[in-house]
């Protein structure tokens, strides 16, 4: 599942499984409220750093204690608390600005 079907899932989670109460969404100041369709919908963040502001309004707003979080079974966001997609660890380059020398 990518970042944003989580947050998808767990807006509807919220909303009790009611696609037009996600739609009616009033909470404007959750970390998840651009992203609420399964898509950024004029956010200037991205899905990541959303879903660790929503992980640091959820509980003590530590990042420590959002590493520590044992909600793994009940939330859809866990895997992507920290701000990173795990599904993408170790692709892309680390340092794509480093000019190799021979």
């Amino acid at each position: 599942m990518s970042p944003q079907g989580a947050i998808r899932k767990k807006c509807l989670s919220c909303c009790c499984s009611q696609s037009i109460e996600v739609r009616l969404c009033s909470i404007g100041n959750c970390p998840l409220f651009d992203f609420r369709f399964g898509r950024n919908e004029g956010s200037s963040t991205t899905s990541l750093k959303a879903i660790k502001n929503h992980c640091l309004d959820c509980g003590e707003p530590t990042t420590q204690a959002v590493s520590k979080c044992d909600c793994k079974k009940e939330c859809v966001l866990w895997p992507y608390r920290l701000g990173h997609n795990p599904k993408r660890k170790g692709l892309g380059n680390k340092h794509p600005y480093k000019i190799n020398s021979k």
